[in-house]
């Protein structure tokens, strides 16, 4: 979300704390306790499609660099009865056009990448009888151009990313735009009616409909998550790529990189709970984190792995 999303949305969220403060007033009116539902809903519907905002990319940068070590490994493993080959002939242009090492072509650019590896596959390939007592299989073969078919996929797929944020981003001011239309014309129709009944309750309310601005200074909590090991080690604990990081009760959502590093940026000054969790951890929450208006924040999370059900009886 952007920073104007999340401050309709916060609204939201303050709506609902007064829809859930006043439960037993707001029951015996169906259409009001209608209309707090209905604001309870979308909020459900834009943290799933703030979480997949955020996602997208993120799930499309790791597969790519996954694919990408995968297609790296082979080039260069498989290579090496090709250039055994090529070293016993003392061919030193062969030997070096499959001398590229698994560390040059990760780092290689996204685009020039698998270029590399084809050129290596396509020599080997060439020469496959040749190499037979050199070790190559088929099977090495088939594998390196499935890796490279396999990573070659998913590059053009960034910028196919790109444009699925930018859906996102759109659904979501749909829904805010079209809550926001409901709020005003239903909900708060339905509440300024309990004015002299319940005054309180529909002060409490008016004052929840303030969207207040996003902050002019950064507000940010930088996350670290590590998996926590069974026993101390004297390494330190390796980081979780990928794991979802959330404010708890807002739209801020973030996915930590390859070093298990990520940030949530622009909050207002106050206390708030941070969840994490990672497919194969259990999920950790810290709760009562104070921060103030420009401060930085920094926290570790360290995630226990899953442990795996016991064994059925045969």
């Amino acid at each position: 979300m952007n920073s104007q999303q999340e401050a309709r949305f916060n609204m939201f969220g303050t709506v609902a704390k007064v829809g859930t403060d006043n439960s037993t007033f707001i029951a015996t009116i169906p259409e009001l306790q209608n209309g707090f539902n209905t604001n309870q809903t979308v909020i459900a519907t834009l943290s799933g499609l703030a979480s997949l905002q955020a996602q997208v990319i993120n799930g499309i940068a790791i597969d790519k660099k996954d694919l990408k070590k995968v297609m790296a490994t082979f080039a260069f493993n498989y290579s090496g009865p090709g250039r055994a080959w090529a070293a016993k002939l003392g061919n030193d242009e062969i030997f070096q056009a499959l001398n590229i090492s698994i560390s040059k072509i990760r780092e290689t650019l996204d685009g020039l990448a698998a270029p590399i590896a084809q050129n290596m596959y396509n020599i080997s390939n060439a020469n496959a009888a040749t190499l037979i007592p050199f070790g190559l299989t088929a099977a090495m073969l088939g594998e390196l151009l499935a890796s490279i078919n396999d990573y070659t996929a998913i590059v053009p797929l960034t910028g196919g990313a790109i444009n699925n944020r930018q859906t996102y981003t759109q659904n979501i001011d749909d829904v805010i735009k079209k809550h926001l239309l409901f709020l005003e014309r239903q909900l708060d129709s339905l509440v300024v009616a309990q004015s002299n009944a319940n005054p309180d309750f529909v002060s409490t309310y008016k004052n929840s409909r303030e969207i207040i601005d996003p902050p002019k200074h950064s507000t940010t909590f930088k996350i670290l998550v590590l998996e926590q090991t069974a026993t101390p080690r004297t390494t330190q604990p390796a980081p979780i790529e990928g794991a979802k990081v959330q404010a708890v009760n807002t739209a801020k959502v973030a996915f930590t990189d390859a070093s298990g590093n990520t940030e949530l940026k622009e909050f207002r000054k106050g206390i708030y709970s941070i969840l994490v969790t990672s497919p194969n951890h259990t999920p950790v929450q810290q709760d009562n984190i104070s921060i103030g208006l420009g401060q930085t924040k920094t926290l570790t999370f360290s995630l226990p792995l899953l442990t795996p059900p016991p064994p059925q009886p045969a």
